[in-house]
């Protein structure tokens, strides 16, 4: 019949030939001419499924045959050009992405690659209890970034990694600074904030009488404060004339 099976043959040119056998006379035949293209290959990727609108532009890895176009679904992808497929990731909105890429032709394909874009993380943090009395709770910060990473401070502060919570009970008198660490992720780079945390020592109000009783015709007896103990009020059961300053 001279029907050409496309799909069981292969890409390349060819000449078919059509015979006729006839009693008596010599046989006579015609030729024509036939070309089958092999179907294009739509390979292609980005060194990435995830990329942070602040970073670079990234272009597509094409493996398969060049001289296509690039789309994108939904819309809200950018591209600095449909022949380059050239992400203009400032100019996308945050979403996933499926990328398409179609071959020119003759018989054209098309793939497709998945990416999502991300923005980049902020780690602000603080905390509006301190300053700290050492006898204070376990405080936590307030996170005013997008991210919690993970915190860390100078030795002396003791400090939850995971969640930034202060123990000023298990901390050293003194100011420092908590760090906030969000580690490189989805393209984006590492981001540090820090806030001042201050533990101040509980004041030392130790104090004695000189003598552990007094006969009520002595004379008026003042407190001994230890070394480096604050006077504070005074104060005592009923009964005992006191001056509180």
């Amino acid at each position: 019949t001279g029907d050409v099976n496309l799909a069981l043959s292969n890409a390349g040119q060819y000449t078919v030939t059509n015979t006729i056998s006839a009693a008596g006379c010599n046989p006579a035949s015609a030729t024509a001419p036939i070309k089958i293209n092999a179907v294009q290959n739509p390979a292609f990727s980005y060194s990435s499924p995830t990329f942070c609108t602040s970073g670079n532009n990234p272009l597509p890895i094409i493996t398969g045959n060049g001289g296509g176009t690039f789309s994108a679904s939904p819309a809200g992808l950018t591209f600095v050009s449909t022949a380059t497929g050239e992400i203009n990731l400032a100019n996308s909105s945050l979403n996933t992405y499926v990328i398409t890429y179609t071959t020119p032709g003759p018989c054209p394909s098309s793939a497709t690659f998945t990416i999502t874009l991300t923005s980049i993380p902020t780690a602000g943090l603080n905390y509006p209890l301190s300053p700290f009395c050492s006898n204070a709770p376990v405080s936590p910060p307030v996170v005013t970034g997008t991210n919690t990473g993970t915190f860390s401070a100078p030795g002396g502060l003791s400090i939850n990694s995971t969640t930034g919570a202060v123990d000023p009970g298990q901390s050293t008198a003194g100011s420092y600074y908590v760090k906030n660490t969000v580690l490189p992720a989805g393209g984006c780079p590492m981001v540090i904030d820090s806030a001042l945390v201050t533990i101040t020592a509980l004041p030392d109000a130790s104090f004695h009488y000189q003598d552990p009783a007094y006969c009520s015709i002595s004379p008026n007896p003042l407190p001994i404060m230890a070394p480096g103990a604050k006077v504070g009020s005074f104060s005592s059961s009923a009964g005992l004339n006191l001056n509180a300053a």
